[in-house]
């Protein structure tokens, strides 16, 4: 693997990074608004689509640690020079993979963020 290849990799996964601490600081911005609109008088009619929510923010946690620690094997095997042909056939699908799902991951979180304030803005 050629050095520029391996710095616009770095580049990437520290992109990826970023993007998924912002979106796990995001997503408890998430839980504490929803903490929040709990406290007041909520009309506990609602709480099914709140509960909704709930579980999807978790679920988005989850995805999130899948993500990162996804990152994070990839990101091993190129910080510590492990590049052998086995471990660039395991990186060049890693990449893919990752790619593919911290799209789909940000799609999803930008959707569920979405859909819980516009959710907040017709029901309090």
């Amino acid at each position: 693997m050629t050095e520029l290849k391996l710095m616009q990799l770095r580049h990437e996964i520290n992109t990826w990074k970023r993007m998924l601490g912002f979106m796990q600081e995001e997503n408890v911005h998430l839980k504490n608004r929803l903490s929040d609109v709990l406290k007041d008088k909520f009309n506990k009619n609602l709480l099914d689509e709140v509960e909704f929510f709930q579980t999807n923010f978790i679920k988005e946690d989850e995805v999130i640690g899948l993500l990162k620690s996804e990152v994070a094997a990839i990101d091993n095997i190129l910080k510590w020079d492990l590049i052998t042909h086995e471990n660039k056939l395991v990186i060049n699908k890693g990449i893919e993979n990752v790619r593919n799902n911290i799209d789909a991951a940000e799609r999803d979180f930008t959707k569920i963020s979405i859909d819980f304030n516009k959710y907040l803005s017709e029901n309090i």
